[in-house]
Parts: structure tokens; C-alpha cells; sequence
């Protein structure tokens, strides 16, 4: 299954955890200082959460991914 986060990390090529964390924790303290929420600034995914939402498997109650 192709998922649209894989085929955004595909395109970005952040398949690796070690390119995509630090990314990631970029954005997060860009959305925390637009929208006035420091929390945002702390989010990090574990790396078992990226390999399993880039690999298309879902957990019960981890939400939506979309299916391209």
C-alpha cells in the first residue's frame, strides 16, 4: 500500500528516521512560533511510529493515514 506520508518522504528522500526527525522537529518549532503553542515545538514521533506509518501499517487508534 502507498500511503501519501510515504510517497511524501519518497519525494523529500527522508525514508531514513535519521533525515526525517530532524526535519521534522524543524516544522514542529515553525508551527509552534506561528501558532503561539509551544508544545508544538516538543513533538518527535518515535522511530517505530515513522517506520510503521511510512511502511503503510496503521495501530488501533493512531488515526488516519491516506491512501493514494
Amino acid at each position: 500500500m502507498t500511503t501519501l506520508f510515504r510517497r511524501l518522504i519518497d519525494d523529500q528522500e527522508l525514508r531514513d528516521p535519521r533525515a526525517f526527525l530532524p526535519r521534522f522537529a524543524e516544522q514542529a518549532r515553525l508551527l509552534a512560533e506561528r501558532d503561539g503553542d509551544v508544545r508544538l515545538a516538543t513533538l518527535e514521533p518515535a522511530v517505530s511510529t515513522f517506520e510503521g506509518s511510512s511502511q503503510g501499517e496503521l495501530k488501533r487508534g493512531s488515526g488516519m493515514i491516506l491512501k493514494l
